[in-house]
């Protein structure tokens, strides 16, 4: 069973790498999801194009903490990226959630 769905998502297009893009797209059906490559392939890359030139509102960037992180080279270059165009970046839950509620200006869509 899929999570519940999103109304403050609704509505607004989400840009996703591949793995991400497939795990939202089946807990939240009928979101607006535009997939890039995964991380690995080039979608890291393509999400830095994005926020080179301006077409993000922000960057919600989730990877497990205790796990070795293959991108973390490419996570730095993102969070390098995010800070030269000023592109919130949020890299946990809470982060996240505060991070849609100022761009939805309303209470935080996740929780």
């Amino acid at each position: 069973m899929g999570h519940p769905p999103c109304p403050a998502l609704a509505g607004h297009r989400l840009i996703c790498t591949g793995g991400t893009g497939r795990m939202i797209d089946e807990a939240v059906p009928g979101l607006t999801l535009r997939r890039l490559q995964r991380g690995s392939r080039g979608g890291d890359q393509q999400l830095g194009a994005l926020i080179a030139t301006g077409e993000l509102d922000a960057v919600i960037f989730f990877a497990d903490p205790t796990l070795p992180h293959g991108g973390d080279v490419d996570l730095q270059a993102l969070t390098r990226l995010a800070m030269l165009h000023d592109t919130p970046v949020a890299l946990s839950p809470a982060a996240a959630d505060l991070v849609a509620g100022g761009l939805f200006g309303a209470a935080p869509p996740f929780g």
